[in-house]
């Protein structure tokens, strides 16, 4: 029996606050936003494809290596 890496199943908040360094309440801002993609699940459960969350980390917060 394989074990499915965590992200298969969908990140939370939490692991999406995780991934990028900041606090839920941020990674809610963004989502009421439409900055993130998502997906919901009945009425309060939304989860995050890691590729989403590096899609977007590659795109708008990677520190920029110009100077």
């Amino acid at each position: 029996m394989t074990t499915e890496p965590k992200y298969d199943k969908g990140l939370t908040y939490a692991d999406a606050a995780e991934f990028f360094g900041v606090q839920v309440s941020t990674v809610k801002d963004w989502v009421r936003r439409g900055w993130l993609t998502y997906t919901k699940f009945g009425h309060k459960t939304v989860r995050f494809r890691y590729t989403d969350l590096e899609d977007y980390w590659q795109k708008h917060l990677r520190p920029s290596k110009r100077r």
